[in-house]
């Protein structure tokens, strides 16, 4: 979306004014409340896994993939599938929209999986199906600052084990940003689906701040950093058991 609404004279920051001015703080303590996936049925052509990842963004695609390269069964391939998905909760999402949002998009993703691309699983001899999803939000609610953390979701469409964690949190400099970020307007009148991104609004009052990783200035280390923290920690082996289980955190 381009960056198409105005300035605000007392957000205007200089770099150095941000630099390192907040601390990360611990993932955000949440049981993960997700709507149950729609039913479909894989059949097992081989032994090979089938990674489906619904968004282009190369750094999220890197660490899913090699996140489950490392936990693969023995004897078995990785198969990579990129079918960007809408999220349903705006470009930034608050609160409970966050892990919506990585709902929405695995959910989106199996529909197209399986409305046209289901002949992939016979001639790559597919034996699991894996979509996995990284959101990231601001939590507003029952936090002392709001702060930017990261909701990852792993689904085993196979099986039905589904993996969640969250990463650490990155506190937004001034909170005057998140709301004129949220005066700026919402999808469907949802309050917590945002049109434009906290870093958009940073990037456009400090010059020198990138939207999508204000958090290397803020706190010192990349957004980059902290997701690959954060997937490293998931016990995704357990994504391969051979019985569905409860959400895992």
């Amino acid at each position: 979306m381009a960056l198409d609404f105005p300035t605000q004279d007392n957000l205007v920051r200089k770099l150095n004014s941000l630099r390192n001015t907040k601390v990360i703080t611990s993932p955000l303590q949440m049981p993960p409340i997700l709507p149950n996936f729609s039913p479909r049925c894989y059949p097992t052509y081989g032994n090979d896994v089938l990674l489906v990842i619904p968004t282009n963004n190369g750094d999220k695609k890197g660490l899913l993939t090699g996140v489950i390269a490392k936990n693969l069964p023995k004897g078995s391939n990785l198969h990579v599938l990129i079918l960007p998905a809408e999220t349903g909760v705006g470009e930034q999402p608050y609160n409970d929209a966050g892990p919506l949002g990585a709902y929405n998009r695995v959910e989106n993703a199996l529909t197209q999986l399986h409305s046209d691309h289901k002949e992939k699983l016979e001639s790559w001899k597919i034996g699991t199906v894996i979509v996995a999803s990284i959101e990231s939000f601001i939590q507003t609610e029952g936090i002392e600052e709001p702060t930017d953390f990261a909701f990852i979701l792993f689904y085993n469409a196979t099986n039905g084990t589904v993996l969640t964690g969250v990463s650490d949190g990155t506190p937004v400099p001034d909170k005057a940003f998140v709301d004129f970020a949220k005066s700026l307007g919402c999808n469907n009148g949802n309050k917590n689906h945002g049109l434009y991104t906290v870093g958009e609004v940073l990037s456009r009052h400090c010059l020198g701040i990138e939207a999508a990783d204000w958090h290397i200035i803020v706190v010192g280390q990349s957004r980059f950093v902290i997701l690959r923290k954060a997937v490293d920690s998931m016990a995704v082996s357990k994504l391969f058991s051979t019985e569905p289980t409860q959400p895992l955190t």
